[in-house]
């Protein structure tokens, strides 16, 4: 009786709390946002009883669709469904808390992005990125608390399948129609052949590889992990969707790290097939077209424009981490780029194009130091479910996650992965599926 007394009331409470906190939102919404986004906000406020009762339908839904929704948006949802997951933990006790390990480092993420913004060299510069960080981590707890069984992994995982598959729709599109190629993106002299490079909606060639580097090995896990052949064949063709595109983006990086991936996600999922997957891809370079084998095999060419621009901003970089060593500039690019820029002024950039000095000159050594203790502990973790877990599916899951971990990471040494919001949140979903798959061996085994 007593329990039912309490419901009640956290049902009379919520009724109260409802009205009261979407007037307020609706009421910040006009006042910091414009009409457009104070529209979305009132449209979010009207739905939310529908998708309170939905979330995992509802986070599913935003994994799908994130990738096309302006940042605000973004974060407006991903708060959202935060919020909702707090109010049936902690209200009406439909969800427990899911304790895990890698809490800490997340935590420790939290406290120094915090501190870090607080004492930026421009801090309104630096919440961009904090709150999109934020927002990240908003929907790492949200799907951590979601997954449960190996179903709800693969709901999990399909919907970023689905949601892939139409960003690479898009990006195909828009290379064979309306393809453009901007000055920077190439030189001219040593890639000629290139008339246009893929991009979606990214904005930039580069960042779409790094999305598709994310997003690959996961693709490829379901796959692989699939008895049924219709579900095989769908995974299959995004698998193919996503490698089309990383070619129509001529990313050099992005290449390689799709390869260490491959390499990476066989070596602990199947290794006799390495034996077969290098003559093939080695072969397989000679039926690309030439100005995609050309931009390969550029790779090793250090007269290109942007490897040399690569090279002259690695060396400036360096000199921010030796002016700031403790703490670096402050959280974000805003803070980056107005330092950098007063070393040399004909070089006006946004970010270190290697993701190991932007942490340094934005954080210095302390904040080098808290972004490795999430790599390490997120390596770590993810190789402790391949080697416990009994169940086969499992491990190809966690094969997989440890893939698109160490392609991003290899990515990571020639472009700031850290910059674009979007794929910001791709990168705490992967956190968010490594962290869930550990809960999950827990509980087969």
């Amino acid at each position: 009786m007593e329990k039912i007394n309490a419901k009640k009331d956290n049902m009379i409470s919520m009724n109260l709390l409802y009205p009261i906190v979407s007037i307020f939102i609706f009421a910040a919404s006009l006042r910091f946002l414009d009409y457009k986004m104070a529209f979305l906000a009132a449209l979010m406020i009207v739905a939310a009883p529908f998708f309170a009762k939905r979330k995992f339908l509802t986070l599913n839904l935003f994994l799908i669709v994130y990738p096309f929704l302006p940042d605000m948006v973004t974060l407006m949802g991903a708060f959202a469904i935060l919020f909702l997951y707090i109010v049936d933990i902690y209200v009406y006790k439909r969800e427990k808390f899911v304790m895990s390990t890698f809490y800490v480092p997340v935590a420790l993420v939290f406290v120094f992005i915090l501190i870090n913004t607080l004492t930026s060299l421009n801090m309104f510069g630096s919440l961009r990125d904090f709150s999109m960080n934020v927002a990240g981590i908003a929907i790492y707890f949200a799907i951590v608390t979601s997954i449960k069984t190996k179903e709800d992994y693969n709901k999990v995982a399909t919907s970023l399948a689905i949601g892939a598959a139409f960003v690479c729709l898009w990006g195909i599109l828009q290379f064979k129609f309306f393809g453009t190629v901007q000055r920077e993106w190439v030189d001219a002299d040593v890639s000629s052949q290139i008339s246009a490079r893929a991009y979606s909606v990214f904005m930039n060639p580069n960042v779409f590889a790094e999305y598709i580097v994310l997003l690959t090995p996961i693709v490829v896990s379901l796959f692989w992990a699939h008895k049924d052949g219709f579900k095989k064949f769908v995974f299959l063709g995004i698998t193919g969707l996503l490698l089309l595109s990383l070619m129509l983006t001529f990313s050099r990086g992005g290449i390689l790290s799709v390869g260490v991936s491959a390499l990476v996600f066989l070596f602990f999922n199947y290794r006799p097939l390495i034996a077969l997957a290098i003559p093939f891809v080695l072969l397989g370079i000679n039926f690309l077209p030439e100005s995609i084998q050309n931009r390969i095999l550029s790779i090793t060419n250090v007269k290109d424009s942007s490897t040399s621009y690569r090279f002259k901003i690695w060396s400036i970089t360096k000199d921010v981490v030796k002016d700031h060593p403790q703490v670096g500039v402050g959280f974000g690019h805003k803070p980056f780029k107005e330092t950098f820029e007063t070393y040399i002024r004909s070089m006006p950039i946004f970010h270190a194009h290697n993701t190991y000095l932007e942490v340094m000159a934005e954080g210095g050594y302390t904040g080098f130091i808290t972004f490795m203790v999430v790599v390490i502990v997120s390596l770590v973790q993810t190789l402790r479910v391949i080697y416990n877990t009994q169940s086969k599916n499992i491990k190809t899951f966690a094969c997989g996650v440890l893939a698109s971990i160490s392609g991003i990471l290899v990515h990571g040494m020639f472009e700031d992965i850290i910059y674009i919001n979007r794929i910001i949140m791709m990168i705490w979903i992967v956190l968010a599926l490594s962290t869930s798959l550990t809960t999950i061996s827990k509980q087969e085994n």
